[in-house]
């Protein structure tokens, strides 16, 4: 008799994505691998900035950060990434900088996450 074993799932996974931003952007005094961040009413988007994931009552599960940006004038994308956030939470809430969190159920955010902030 042959035992089956099922694949087991990790008990955490990574939260990847990209915010877009349009509006004022500068392009000056960024460390290696950020091509732009924001300016002006955006200077929170920069490579400083942390990527919090909460669960539903607000319970912080996980902190990443931003990992690189490209873009020119009057736009930057920005990549993050957030690791070893649990599994099993009703939802997951993702929340850049102090911009307000959005909500992604667990394979929403598994499957990588593309946001927009601007003008």
């Amino acid at each position: 008799m042959t035992a089956v074993r099922a694949a087991s799932t990790p008990e955490t996974f990574d939260i990847t994505g990209m915010i877009t931003l349009t509006g004022k952007t500068t392009s000056s005094g960024l460390p290696t691998g950020f091509a732009c961040a924001g300016a002006g009413g955006y200077s929170d988007l920069s490579p400083a900035a942390a990527v919090k994931v909460s669960d539903e009552s607000g319970t912080l599960l996980a902190k990443g950060h931003l990992t690189g940006s490209s873009g020119r004038s009057g736009y930057c994308i920005f990549d993050f990434t957030v690791t070893d956030v649990p599994r099993g939470i009703k939802f997951y809430e993702v929340e850049i900088s102090h911009r307000g969190g959005l909500s992604y159920t667990e394979a929403e955010a598994e499957d990588g996450l593309a946001l927009t902030l601007g003008d």
